[in-house]
């Protein structure tokens, strides 16, 4: 096998033997990768598409919307969630949307109130992981049909 060292932000375009290519570059971020004109980066888990800023947002303003209307919070710290946002992967983003219902089914009560966090740390403390108890959802899980969720 043969290994490739890229100069920062140099552009490699690698042939395959069925005679597709990609180009590989090695930017601020680590290694990135167009395939059929769509970039991907290369992460520790894995490879995973980039979406641009445009795309990133409308997602995250869903989620945003989404979380308030579900846990009856007040909107706040807009800004600090969408940072932790941007941290996220596609697949945690689509978790991350999903399991809001859950994660506040799951939620004990105190006094007639549930300890709900806010979007910005429910996202930063990756809550959207954790083990739920239910074990039918009588909800939907299903994301909305968006293009940007496929």
């Amino acid at each position: 096998m043969e290994t490739l060292t890229l100069l920062y932000n140099k552009l490699i375009t690698i042939k395959l033997e069925n005679g597709d290519s990609f180009i590989v570059r090695e930017g601020n971020k680590g290694f990135l990768i167009n395939y059929k004109n769509k970039w991907y980066q290369l992460v520790p888990s894995g490879i995973t598409e980039i979406i641009n800023k445009k795309e990133t947002k409308k997602q995250f303003d869903m989620f945003f919307i989404h979380y308030h209307k579900i846990t009856k919070l007040l909107i706040s710290d807009k800004e600090p969630a969408l940072k932790y946002w941007n941290r996220l992967s596609l697949k945690e983003r689509r978790k991350a949307y999903a399991n809001v219902k859950p994660y506040l089914m799951s939620l004990p009560t105190y006094n007639g109130t549930k300890p709900i966090k806010k979007a910005r740390t429910y996202l930063r403390d990756k809550d959207f992981n954790n083990e739920f108890k239910s074990s039918k959802p009588k909800y939907s899980t299903k994301l909305p049909s968006s293009k940007m969720f496929k």
